[in-house]
């Protein structure tokens, strides 16, 4: 019912080849503002009531940075699913993840390419170790082979990241 409503999303592993028999998943808020609402504004009723704003938006402020890196992980898959980075394209485009690892964008090509990439959003510029944490990740998985690395950062990656090539 609230997967209906669009409150609600399904969310599996984009390396499952029949997502409808998978019995397990998540389900995360769909909407980024439904989240925003849940994670503030409900929480914060009492102190909003009482006109206690400023503590609120203390709270807000703080876990900016994590809203906005949900959106933006959103955003990557989308763009990544619509073709928009590059010639190739992405089918069953997704998350990925077990026990141990996370990947914020896997796709598959026709033809057996994989992409695997990190979406990260920080108000500080991130590293050359986001690239190796990614290409670290999906060594050895018998299910993810990198056949194509992407990171997407909200701050660009420094000169040194972009020169890698692995």
């Amino acid at each position: 019912m609230l997967q209906a409503l669009g409150l609600v999303a399904r969310d599996i592993p984009a390396s499952e080849h029949d997502p409808d028999k998978r019995k397990r998943g998540v389900y995360p808020i769909a909407d980024p503002f439904v989240r925003f609402w849940f994670r503030h504004v409900r929480r914060g009723w009492t102190r909003l009531e009482t006109g206690q704003l400023d503590a609120v938006l203390r709270g807000v402020d703080a876990d900016l940075d994590h809203l906005a890196a949900a959106a933006y992980e959103d955003l990557c898959r989308q763009l990544t699913a619509t073709g928009g980075l590059g010639a190739r394209r992405w089918h069953r485009v997704g998350r990925w993840w077990n026990r141990c690892d996370d990947m914020d964008v896997v796709g598959f090509a026709d033809g057996g390419g994989l992409l695997v990439g990190g979406a990260t959003w920080s108000s500080r510029p991130v590293g050359v170790n986001v690239l190796e944490a990614l290409q670290t990740a999906s060594r050895g998985r018998s299910d993810l082979l990198l056949v194509e690395g992407l990171t997407l950062a909200h701050s660009s990656l420094p000169d040194s990241a972009a020169t890698r090539g692995d």
